[in-house]
């Protein structure tokens, strides 16, 4: 398989997000709440969910269990 088939299957392996997490994110970061995510997903498994729901944004931070 080349690789990039395989990296075009591993993507559609993630879920999807739930309806109305991203605008719920929005509607927390708008009022002024900072919205965190704990996940036990892999770390970068987790930046990805993070960043397509709004919560990891550019310059963001995201770290595993034993750094933090």
């Amino acid at each position: 398989m080349a690789k990039r088939e395989l990296s075009s299957t591993l993507k559609n392996l993630k879920d999807p997000l739930r309806p109305g997490v991203k605008e719920a994110v929005e509607i927390c970061l708008a009022v002024g709440i900072t919205v965190c995510m704990v996940t036990g997903d892999n770390i970068n498994t987790g930046r990805v969910i993070a960043k397509e729901c709004g919560i990891l944004t550019e310059g963001g931070l995201a770290i595993e269990g034993p750094v933090f």
